[in-house]
């Protein structure tokens, strides 16, 4: 069985992923697991093949969690693919950042496959969105700082829920009296933007050379800060899409339990831009 997410939201894409990651572990807690990143590895698709291959003697199950699977266009990866479609004791969770499937791909939003759109939210269903995250961490605004989150919000780059859920982890770990006021709120992001923290990951976005960037990791490690902290702090900043989508497929991975967070920080210098 194959269930492919899709979508330039990486944010609500990456927690559908973690949903059913977690829905297929816990019933089948036996099930031998693989994860494979095409994007990075595009060969890894034969090590994903021998692994569908092999039989255990303690279960039949396995489950399996791809990255980048629409970015291969080998014509033996697409059967591997849809020999999968119908076996019932295999289970694919395919997670792309992409807007249109490549019509070699169409198979996968299609029955007997399961699919999930999600695309950049706008207008009423933005709003809908950031008004569920503030709830789910039972925040509240006053009226004047409702509107400013809101308006700085609006302000970022298209994929914006990404940045949204970080700053209100923030503002929930502030623990301000409520409702919150627009003082503490712009004391808040007025300290995002200006300390040194900020100053380095800024810098961090800017560099185009391998060493720059390595130098710069080096300078934010030295500032004594958390690795989960210098990776929000990255997550701030507008830097173009591409980069946002990286950041979210660390965080999952972070959050998966496969990277620590430094670790995570590492593979984005690495990563060329």
């Amino acid at each position: 069985m194959i269930v492919f997410l899709f979508g330039l939201d990486s944010y609500r894409r990456q927690q559908k992923f973690l949903s059913l990651k977690k829905h297929y572990q816990e019933k089948y807690p036996q099930a031998e697991q693989f994860f494979i990143d095409l994007e990075t590895e595009p060969n890894d698709w034969k090590k994903l093949k021998d692994f569908l291959k092999q039989s255990s003697i303690f279960t039949n199950f396995k489950l399996v969690f791809i990255k980048g699977a629409t970015k291969l266009k080998e014509k033996n990866w697409l059967e591997v693919l849809k020999k999968e479609l119908k076996n019932v004791y295999h289970f694919l969770v395919i997670s792309d950042d992409i807007f249109e499937l490549p019509k070699d791909f169409k198979f996968l939003i299609q029955k007997p496959a399961f699919h999930f759109y999600f695309p950049i939210l706008s207008g009423e269903n933005w709003r809908l969105f950031l008004k569920k995250e503030i709830q789910n961490r039972s925040l509240k605004f006053s009226d004047a700082a409702q509107k400013y989150l809101e308006n700085f919000l609006a302000s970022q780059i298209d994929n914006k829920s990404f940045l949204a859920v970080n700053l209100l982890d923030q503002i929930q770990l502030a623990q301000w009296p409520s409702p919150i006021s627009l003082e503490n709120l712009k004391t808040l992001i007025s300290y995002l933007s200006s300390s040194a923290l900020w100053l380095w990951s800024k810098k961090f976005w800017q560099a185009r050379s391998l060493g720059e960037r390595l130098v710069i990791l080096e300078s934010l490690f030295s500032l004594k800060e958390e690795p989960s902290h210098i990776f929000n702090s990255l997550a701030y900043q507008k830097s173009p899409s591409s980069e946002i989508n990286q950041l979210a497929y660390y965080d999952f991975l972070i959050k998966s339990g496969y990277w620590e967070p430094a670790e995570a920080l590492l593979a984005l210098a690495l990563n060329e831009k």
